[in-house]
């Protein structure tokens, strides 16, 4: 087993290819959930991995692949937790409402170093770089921090947004409602996470053009037929009703002229921070916004399909 063990620390070092030499745990957010394909980590107390992993640019098959290089020290049981590290490591967890990698805390990396690093040393092995404890996050930053139960872990799985006792939102998210351990986080308002401050405004250039495009020729067409209400009959007369829906779906794109993104997406605490609102009714722009683009988007629909099965 422990010529095994080399072997497999000498051939995890020659595939293995990080990233970042500065800091492999710095959050990415183009990224998705997904169901954990790595054999030894489908026992983790959580099934779902971010994809692709921001901590080694390799895919689930070469991930897969170095996995089976820790197995000889996995088998050894030199800590309760090596498992549950190196899994946290290769196959990070993934909170199904908020996408983002979620590692172990730099605790447990010190731990499982403490107990595991002089199997190592017997053979003049180094510690694994990928496992270096300085770029495990400490807290308060998001990171699973192990417990002792009938696992051997902690019940790390997330609902959303919801974070257990033992996490609390990284610095970038805001806690709701911090007197709450079930409490949710949200980002900030007006944080660049998703997109780029110049991708937002390139976003923002397009929809205020489209929407104004598409709000003129609909009310140009809406003009034209009350001018000439007798000269437009059904099959025809669909084409009214659909210039109209898509007049009205046009307004929420059309909200920046005439008022701030915190006004149409954001909330306020009652320390005076605002964040980005992700459910429910804070924000009543944020709602007019989606009854308009849902209600009207889906009658413009059923009157393009009445308008084809007429004509």
């Amino acid at each position: 087993m422990l010529a095994l063990l080399m072997l497999s620390y000498i051939l995890l070092h020659s595939s293995l290819y990080l990233i970042d030499a500065a800091s492999i745990f710095d959050q990415t957010t183009k990224g998705k959930c997904q169901p954990i394909e790595i054999p030894l980590c489908k026992d983790v107390p959580y099934n779902y991995t971010y994809f692709p992993n921001p901590y080694l640019q390799q895919d689930q098959q070469s991930l897969q692949t170095n996995t089976e290089h820790f197995k000889p020290l996995i088998k050894t049981k030199c800590n309760r937790n090596i498992q549950f590290f190196v899994c946290s490591v290769f196959a990070p967890m993934c909170p199904e409402g908020m996408p983002q990698a979620v590692t172990s805390c730099r605790s447990v990396c010190e731990q499982v170093k403490a107990d595991c690093s002089s199997i190592l040393e017997e053979f003049g092995i180094s510690w694994p770089e990928p496992l270096d404890c300085s770029r495990f996050p400490q807290e308060p930053d998001l990171c699973m921090n192990p417990d002792e139960d009938r696992h051997g872990y902690e019940k790390t799985s997330l609902h959303r947004h919801r974070l257990g006792p033992s996490m609390s939102c990284p610095h970038d998210l805001l806690d709701i409602d911090p007197l709450d351990n079930e409490g949710v986080c949200a980002y900030k308002c007006g944080a660049d996470v998703m997109f780029s401050s110049e991708e937002k405004t390139a976003a923002r250039t397009w929809m205020l053009m489209w929407g104004g495009f598409d709000f003129t020729m609909s009310l140009f067409t809406f003009l034209t037929f009350l001018i000439e209400r007798n000269r437009f009959r059904f099959p025809e007369r669909c084409v009214f009703y659909i210039s109209l829906c898509f007049m009205f779906y046009s307004i929420p794109y059309l909200f920046p002229l005439f008022m701030q993104y915190s006004a149409r997406a954001c909330d306020k605490l009652l320390n005076g921070q605002s964040y980005l609102v992700f459910s429910g009714f804070e924000n009543t722009n944020c709602l007019f916004s989606f009854v308009f683009t849902y209600y009207f988007g889906t009658a413009s629909s059923l009157w393009w399909l009445m308008f084809a099965f007429t004509w």
